[in-house]
């Protein structure tokens, strides 16, 4: 017996919006504010900036986002954010910098100002699935104001509370370790929901991409549980995202379902996320029309 489905989670970046239309213009603000605000006297040419982007591709998946260390989040060739600062990087480390990461107001600047459109089948889509009383809920690394803003503006209307639509930001889906365990917890999270965390295998390894892949991501948790509270009630939650590592992976193993929104070039999804999602009994699709499959 099919378990019937609730909700909806989504991803934002990518799996809503149109990369492909704004990455050229990020990719080469980004690379203007990185010359003024780490390196005024001696730019990164064109030519460094865009060798730097071919190595990171060349390595990616078993090159990983590496945003708070060496532990790899996702395949640093996934979209334009995690390649930019993946490839400042690494021109930092080759031309031996004090500086080791990017400062984080480039993103914030370069992402601000090119903003990636909605996918052009976003609003008929979730239109659809409210429709048949299917709840929507965003869980973005992004800020939440700002998807907030971006929802309503798509929808169409003044608050999401009454139409069954919530946004969680800064989900912080990078993040792999433990959950806290010293008071106070934010949120609360009592015993029997913290044994499911406890339970998650720290890593997969069967995918044959040069690394593993890190499942326990607490504060994605922390955002999960607040939606759902009960964690028991997964089996009618679809997960959809267009990472499988970072939107899909945890999720799919905590029991939820879960849909894989394919990348278009220049960040094609790789042959094993198509893969995982197929072992996990997934789904995938070009666009987010097929979410409709699910109902």
């Amino acid at each position: 017996m099919n378990t019937k489905i609730t909700d909806i989670v989504l991803d934002f970046d990518g799996t809503c919006t149109v990369i492909p239309q704004v990455y050229e213009d990020y990719l080469q603000q980004f690379l203007e504010e990185l010359n003024s605000k780490v390196f005024p006297q001696q730019s990164v040419k064109p030519e460094e900036w865009n060798k730097a982007q071919d190595t990171v591709r060349a390595n990616s998946p078993a090159a990983g986002w590496t945003l708070l260390g060496p532990i790899p989040s996702a395949p640093a060739a996934a979209d334009p954010y995690i390649l930019a600062f993946e490839a400042s990087k690494l021109i930092l480390k080759q031309r031996n910098s004090t500086i080791t990461v990017p400062p984080a107001e480039i993103h914030q600047d370069c992402y601000a100002k090119h903003q990636a459109p909605w996918r052009p089948e976003a609003r008929e889509v979730f239109n659809k699935l409210l429709s048949k009383g299917i709840r929507l809920h965003f869980i973005t690394n992004s800020d939440k104001t700002a998807v907030t803003n971006r929802v309503l503006d798509l929808m169409n209307v003044t608050d999401l509370g009454s139409h069954n639509i919530s946004v969680n930001g800064s989900a912080a889906k990078f993040i792999i370790g433990e959950l806290q365990w010293y008071p106070p917890a934010v949120p609360s999270i009592p015993d029997h929901v913290k044994l499911k965390f406890e339970e998650l295998r720290a890593s997969v390894t069967s995918f044959n991409i040069g690394r593993p892949v890190y499942l326990r991501r607490p504060s994605f948790f922390n955002i999960i549980y607040q939606v759902f509270n009960e964690l028991n009630t997964l089996g009618g939650v679809v997960f959809c995202g267009d990472v499988w590592e970072l939107d899909l992976a945890m999720p799919a193993h905590l029991g939820a379902k879960i849909h894989l929104v394919k990348r278009a070039w220049p960040f094609n999804t790789y042959p094993y996320e198509e893969e995982a999602t197929n072992a996990a009994k997934g789904k995938i699709s070009d666009d987010l029309k097929g979410l409709l499959e699910w109902v």
